[in-house]
């Protein structure tokens, strides 16, 4: 693949990512990070609650949706920096 290709894409899912992240602060209620980001102790009682079958249906991310999330964003960010880092000449 080329070189140049790998670099546009890299690009594209930051600009993306950016995006997103600044809906996260500034965009409507239901997208803020907010919203989804909760503690430990939540995801936990969720997810025991899940196995149960006694999860509160959510019409936004349930709380281990949103900690996967933020994984996954934290995840795509690494990535990215690593995948720059060795263009900062």
């Amino acid at each position: 693949e080329p070189q140049w290709l790998h670099s546009f894409a890299g690009h594209v899912i930051a600009v993306t990512e950016t995006i997103r992240l600044l809906s996260g602060f500034v965009g409507p209620r239901r997208v803020r990070l907010s919203g989804f980001a909760t503690g430990p102790a939540r995801i936990l009682s969720y997810l025991r609650d899940l196995v149960t079958g006694r999860a509160e249906r959510l019409v936004v991310h349930s709380p281990a949706g949103g900690a996967m999330a933020v994984v996954l964003l934290f995840a795509l960010a690494l990535t990215e920096l690593s995948g720059m880092a060795p263009f900062r000449g």
